[in-house]
């Protein structure tokens, strides 16, 4: 009867050691797989943080590109704009220097007929006085005299 107590003791203690083996290895992995869980769990929250981050910071940029688009459209506008008044007022210059070079060439040419005529005596004008350029006028800054 002694001996079948110790070969039961011993089956039990083996059988018992088998039992808590299993749960250890049990408990193992359950630890594992929430640990599996909890990582995985803590990565898709983190993975979807950067993505509304990623989301929000798209947003941004394109919303400053299109700022700064907006803003070279407004200087390129702006540049054109100038450029054209620019080419107006040069247009606008030569127009009054080529109406100035006319009308110069104009007033000699009858400064010089009339001082012609004055040479030969056909004119009551002083001849001293219808050479200079006192006053530019049309009138040639010529003085009539009496006699």
């Amino acid at each position: 009867y002694k001996a079948a107590m110790v070969i039961q003791r011993a089956f039990r203690k083996y059988h018992d050691t088998q039992e808590l083996q299993k749960v250890v290895h049990a408990a193992v992995r359950i630890q594992a797989q929430f640990r599996t869980y909890r990582q995985h769990s803590k990565f898709k929250e983190t993975k979807e943080a950067a993505v509304v981050i990623q989301k929000s910071y798209r947003k941004y940029s394109e919303s400053k590109e299109r700022e700064k688009s907006r803003a070279a459209a407004v200087i390129q506008r702006h540049y054109r704009h100038y450029q054209e008044d620019f080419q107006r007022k040069r247009r606008m210059e030569a127009a009054a220097v080529k109406i100035q070079h006319f009308v110069r060439r104009k007033r000699h040419a009858t400064r010089r007929q009339r001082v012609g005529a004055m040479s030969d005596g056909r004119s009551g004008c002083d001849v001293a006085s219808a050479t200079s350029d006192d006053d530019g006028g049309d009138d040639v800054g010529m003085r009539y005299s009496d006699g």
